[in-house]
């Protein structure tokens, strides 16, 4: 990309982000005028949801089939006799939801549940449109249009060997990683392969530039990113001032010692009063989502000034979007992700757009020596390791090596099931298999016949001792899904005791010691229609790399 001016690219974010408001708008038109069964396919709605237990305001309904991919505090519209009431989401999983509703519901007949689409774009078209030449945000924007130069030493850098925050932990790339920080950047690039401790740095970096007396912003695209790493900096140091905007919903998962702040407003109140109080200069860790920090800091002018930006999952935020960082007041910002895990979110008609690259992988390209990789993980074992360095990693001149924590790690598995396939996978010392147990050859997005052995898998590993937090069995179709889910059930004989069975985009953030991959297809035709799409190296990378013990691959068609 070349731009001759600031205006230029500036045009170019805006036309970009118009764009892609317009063809989700348009999806959503379209989705309008879908069947039921369509909806309920594709996670839209669900249908016959019965109430199974009450205790006002919260109701656990029961429901045959849920594609959606709701999480706590969503809301959603739940419809009976034609009337509606707008609920929010409390649990969401494969068989029941729990809400929270202000009105109450009766148990006569079953409810609709409504999944409400909607574009959230404006706020990031209403901040493009506000950054002028020379106001803040235009320099960042400047930068990524290499119109303007960073620089690796700030104002008042911070002496990495005169902090005592530096955890003896780390290791040589990491402590490496938060030397250059430290120095106050005007951005720099960590790139953390899976298991590496990217957020082991990023919790250092929180409570060293916190601990110095600066302002914190950690950011992501999900709440759960931001939970989590907001969790890590509180493991860290109890004693920090750490805060989380967000509905109390979102903020599930996150430790009863991590401030959550409703809105902003809420937050500014509170700090406004701890200032009068402490007499002393503030120096919060808070944390919201990309979308939020646009809204809250982005847009106004009452706001929190960050010195650093934290930008977690970094890769998954294009370009187009990570323009508008800059606009949120700070003179350092973090990039930490991987961009060779999962990719960017965008509208799927902007995929040859030259903005729908990831912020993390043009910033890397651009300035590689604003960059800094982890390459031990302290996740998989050496043959996972192996597997995943040399399929994703040596091509771009990075080598994985597991860390003497994890190199050693297998499956222990003390029972036998009867099954002589099964007993030879689960119990051997070898990390990765792959067995095709199809006789058929015309499975395309579904297969019964690698749902059954899967499910008998499943159920061996359990009885085996293996906990079902412990196992996740992934494909990539929602057909196969919720195959395999039925098959799970009935093997198991009840719906409670499943493990995670879903998409790969479930399992980014996600670590088990057992994964299970189904690929489907046996159509050599569909094969080749879909071979693109399921050898996509990003999406296979997250598949392998979430397992800390052993990967089972069920397929024809060998994806390794």
């Amino acid at each position: 990309m070349s731009y001759s001016s600031f205006t230029e690219f500036r045009n170019d974010i805006l036309r970009y982000l118009r764009c892609e408001k317009e063809y989700y708008e348009e999806d959503i038109k379209a989705n309008e005028r879908l069947s039921d069964a369509q909806k309920i396919e594709i996670g839209l709605l669900i249908d016959k949801a019965i109430i199974s237990s009450v205790m006002p305001p919260f109701y656990v309904l029961s429901v045959s089939e849920n594609n959606t991919k709701l999480r706590p505090g969503d809301k959603v519209m739940l419809v009976q006799n034609n009337k509606k009431i707008e609920v929010r989401i409390v649990e969401n999983s494969e068989s029941f939801l729990t809400i929270e509703s202000v009105q109450q519901l009766y148990e006569t007949e079953p409810y609709r549940i409504e999944v409400h689409e909607f574009v959230v774009l404006d706020p990031l078209i209403q901040l493009a449109e506000q950054i002028e030449d020379g106001a803040s945000g235009s320099f960042w924007m400047e930068l990524l249009a290499g119109l303007e130069q960073p620089i690796k030493d700030g104002y008042k850098p911070i002496d990495f060997y005169s902090v005592n925050t530096i955890p003896m932990s780390l290791n040589k790339d990491q402590c490496e990683c938060c030397k250059n920080v430290l120095k106050r950047p005007t951005f720099y690039c960590l790139q953390g392969p899976p298991g590496t401790g990217k957020t082991d740095v990023l919790a250092t970096l929180a409570n060293t530039y916190s601990s110095q007396g600066y302002e914190v912003l950690i950011i992501s695209n999900t709440h759960q990113a931001v939970n989590n790493a907001l969790n890590k900096i509180y493991s860290i140091n109890h004693q920090l001032p750490i805060i989380k905007i967000g509905e109390e919903l979102k903020g599930e998962g996150l430790d009863k010692g991590i401030v959550v702040a409703k809105t902003y407003n809420a937050y500014l109140s509170s700090r406004k009063q701890n200032k009068k109080k402490k007499k002393e200069k503030s120096h919060d860790i808070l944390g919201m989502t990309f979308h939020a920090a646009v809204i809250n800091l982005g847009l106004r002018t009452n706001r929190f000034l960050p010195s650093i930006i934290l930008v977690d999952e970094a890769g998954q935020i294009p370009l187009a979007q990570g323009a508008l960082i800059g606009a949120l007041g700070s003179g350092t910002v973090v990039l930490i992700g991987d961009d060779l895990q999962m990719p960017p979110i965008f509208h799927e008609k902007l995929v040859s757009d030259a903005l729908s690259v990831s912020i993390f992988a043009y910033l890397s390209s651009l300035y590689p020596e604003f960059k800094n990789v982890l390459k031990i993980t302290y996740r998989m074992n050496n043959e996972i390791t192996e597997t995943v360095s040399k399929k994703f990693y040596q091509p771009y001149g990075i080598t994985l090596k597991a860390s003497d924590f994890s190199a050693h790690r297998t499956l222990e598995i003390n029972s036998s099931c009867g099954d002589k396939r099964i007993d030879n996978i689960l119990k051997s010392t070898q990390s990765i298999h792959q067995i095709d147990v199809s006789k058929y050859d015309s499975w395309q997005d579904e297969n019964h016949e690698e749902a059954n052995f899967i499910s008998l898998l499943v159920k061996s590993a359990l009885n085996s001792g293996i906990k079902k937090q412990n196992i996740a069995v992934i494909t990539p179709y929602r057909r196969q899904v919720k195959i395999i889910r039925q098959f799970v059930i009935s093997a198991l004989g009840s719906n409670r005791d499943i493990p995670l069975i879903d998409t790969v985009e479930r399992l980014q953030g996600q670590d088990v010691d057992l994964i299970i991959i189904s690929i489907s297809i046996t159509d050599k035709l569909y094969w080749k229609q879909q071979e693109q799409f399921v050898l996509n190296p990003n999406r296979l990378n997250v598949m392998l790399s979430r397992a800390k013990k052993k990967v089972i691959i069920v397929g024809k068609y060998q994806i390794l």
